[in-house]
């Protein structure tokens, strides 16, 4: 199976000055056996990156969104993964769908409560945490 992962992050949301705090988002995809083979690849990566990059510099906490299982990628029509829809400036809400269709369009709406992203008014969990 193909498993797509889509994850969020903030780091150092501890420092006073604005541009010193980062957050973002990332997504990470791979051929794994099961779910949790699938996420144990995930958490490996993550923590490669951590180690060879500047991704996740400083405190950093690391959510996953949610975790796509593909057994094939379409041939004959691409298929829309994530749907954003931003209002007004970038701290406040947006719309996010995941997968799509005429068949399915459940969106939830994303926020940041404090300086942790939350969904529904609901804080999201961590996976990762880099001190």
């Amino acid at each position: 199976m193909y498993y797509l992962g889509n994850f969020r992050f903030v780091s150092d949301q501890q420092e006073i000055e604005e541009a010193e705090r980062r957050h973002g988002e990332f997504s990470l995809i791979v051929e794994a056996s099961s779910l949790k083979d699938s996420v144990d690849k995930f958490k490996q990566r993550i923590e490669s990156f951590r180690r060879s990059t500047d991704f996740f510099n400083g405190h950093c906490a690391v959510f996953i969104s949610n975790i796509l299982e593909f057994e094939k990628i379409p041939r004959d029509q691409a298929v829309m993964l994530n749907f954003r829809s931003y209002a007004g400036d970038p701290l406040l809400p947006h719309i996010e769908c995941t997968v799509p269709s005429e068949q399915s369009n459940a969106c939830s709406i994303h926020h940041w409560h404090g300086n942790r992203p939350a969904k529904e008014d609901k804080p999201e969990e961590i996976f990762m945490v880099f001190n």
